[in-house]
C-alpha cells in the first residue's frame, strides 16, 4: 500500500489521512491569521484610548519633533506587547487572584503618574532643536516604558484582553504563537503612536511657543489627575481588604 493511498479507518467512514491533515493545516492557518489580526487590533485600541501615553506622545512630537514622539511611543508599544504576552502566559491572573497585589499596583502606579505629571507643572517650557532632542531619544523611550509599566489601567486592560483571547484559543496557541501575537500587538500600538506623532509634529509647526507651553501644562495636569484618580482607587481597594 502506497503512502498516498493510506486510509484512516473510522466506524462510519473511510477518510484519506492526507486530506484530513491538509484540512487541519488550513484550519489552523486561518485561526492563526485571525489571532494575529485580533492582537494587532487590540494594540490599536490600547494606544488610541485617550490616556497618559496618548497625551504625552502628542506633546512630545509637537514640542520636540515627530521622532521624539515615536521614541516615546516605541517604549509604550514594547511594554504593551510584554504585558499581553504575560497575560497569555497567565501571569497577570496572579494580580487578579490576589487583591493585595492590586492595591500595591494602584499605589505604585498612582504615585508614579502623579509625580511624572507634577514634573510637567514645575518646569518651564524651553524650546529645543530637533538635534538636541535626538540626544534624548533613549530617555524618552524609557519614559514611555515607565509610564506604561506603572499604569494600572494598562495592566487591567491586557489582563481582560488576554483572558478573552485565551478563552477562544487556549487549546491552539503555542509559545511561538503567543510571541507572534504579542509582537503584532506592539505593531498595532506603534502604528497609532506614529500617527499621533506625525499629527503632533504638524500641529507643533502651526502654533506658537506660548501655546506649546500651555500644552505642556495641560499634559502635566492631565497625567497628574490620572495619578490622583488611581491613588483614590487604591484607597478603595485597600479599605476593602481591611474590612
Amino acid at each position: 500500500m502506497s503512502v498516498t493511498s493510506f486510509y484512516c479507518v473510522s466506524t462510519t467512514q473511510i477518510v484519506p489521512s492526507y486530506a484530513f491533515k491538509k484540512h487541519t493545516k488550513r484550519e489552523g492557518g486561518s485561526m492563526m491569521i485571525t489571532f494575529v489580526f485580533l492582537s494587532y487590533t487590540l494594540g490599536v485600541a490600547a494606544a488610541a484610548a485617550l490616556g497618559p501615553m496618548f497625551v504625552l506622545v502628542f506633546n512630545r512630537s509637537a514640542s520636540r519633533g515627530a521622532w521624539a514622539g515615536i521614541a516615546t511611543g516605541m517604549g509604550a508599544a514594547l511594554t504593551d506587547g510584554c504585558y499581553f504576552f504575560l497575560g497569555l502566559l497567565g501571569t497577570l491572573n496572579i494580580i487578579q487572584s490576589h487583591p493585595a497585589y492590586t492595591g500595591i499596583l494602584h499605589v505604585l502606579g498612582g504615585c508614579a503618574l502623579a509625580i511624572f505629571g507634577a514634573s510637567f507643572l514645575v518646569k518651564t517650557y524651553k524650546p529645543i532643536t530637533v538635534q538636541d532632542a535626538q540626544t534624548r531619544y533613549g530617555m524618552m523611550f524609557m519614559q514611555g516604558v515607565g509610564m506604561t509599566i506603572f499604569n494600572p489601567m494598562v495592566v487591567f486592560f491586557f489582563m481582560a484582553a488576554s483572558i478573552k483571547v485565551l478563552s477562544s484559543y487556549s487549546t491552539v496557541l503555542t509559545l511561538a504563537d503567543k510571541v507572534l501575537g504579542s509582537l503584532s500587538l506592539s505593531c498595532g500600538s506603534l502604528s497609532v503612536f506614529v500617527l499621533i506623532s506625525l499629527s503632533g509634529h504638524y500641529v507643533g509647526h502651526k502654533i506658537s511657543h506660548k501655546t506649546l507651553s500651555m500644552l505642556q501644562l495641560l499634559t502635566g495636569v492631565f497625567i497628574f489627575c490620572i495619578g490622583i484618580y488611581v491613588l483614590f482607587s487604591a484607597r478603595e481597594v485597600l479599605t476593602s481588604l481591611l474590612v
